[in-house]
């Protein structure tokens, strides 16, 4: 029976990015070219989006010919951006909604806290969400659906679609497995459709 060896040597992150980077002719090529196009389009968007925007809310400044970003417009806006046309006075609602979600979001990624209560803790959450935006309980006024719009909504969405897109990849991937002939085409189609 041989000695266990040692592991070799890690060789440094900047030789093994030289490496891959710059190994061959053609990686070389290929580096400098998308180095060269990163730089250009991190100029330009510097310049349209600072050196050249307008910061104030001015109309007639934004539509000059040669301005860059009109960023004065986030400023007036950022209410209708932010909540929609959600009612003025209830507007701490989808606040509170928004932050509720953000934070189980993060606490989600934290693997620490991959626990038996995040379950339960996302639950909370999504039905503190519906109340604080529907209203009509708790003495809070009903605002309809259509009030709705901006970050909320947003946020609101984006965890229903991740929560429905899970469990229909699941069933995806094992009816592509399928032992009968029509769900395990029906699937690597749908899969291949969206793909």
């Amino acid at each position: 029976m041989s000695a266990a060896l040692p592991p070799p040597p890690a060789e440094p992150w900047a030789r093994r990015w030289g490496r891959e980077l710059f190994g061959t002719p053609w990686r070389a090529l290929a580096s400098l070219v998308l180095l060269l196009l990163i730089v250009w389009a991190a100029a330009h968007a510097l310049d349209w989006g600072v050196l050249r925007a307008v910061f104030q809310p001015d109309a007639e400044a934004c539509r000059m010919p040669g301005r860059g970003a009109c960023w004065g417009v986030i400023a007036e806006k950022w209410r209708p951006l932010l909540f929609g046309r959600y009612p003025y006075e209830a507007q701490w609602r989808p606040a509170v909604a928004v932050v509720l979600l953000s934070a189980v979001t993060l606490l989600s990624a934290w693997p620490r806290s991959w626990r038996w209560w995040l379950a339960p803790l996302w639950l909370v959450a999504l039905g503190a969400f519906v109340v604080l935006m529907f209203g009509g309980v708790a003495g809070l006024a009903a605002v309809p659906t259509n009030r709705w719009g901006g970050l909320p909504l947003t946020i609101g969405l984006a965890v229903i679609g991740l929560a429905l897109a899970f469990p229909l990849a699941l069933l995806l991937a094992l009816g592509r497995r399928s032992r009968w002939p029509a769900a395990r085409a029906l699937c690597a189609t749908y899969i291949e459709l969206v793909r």
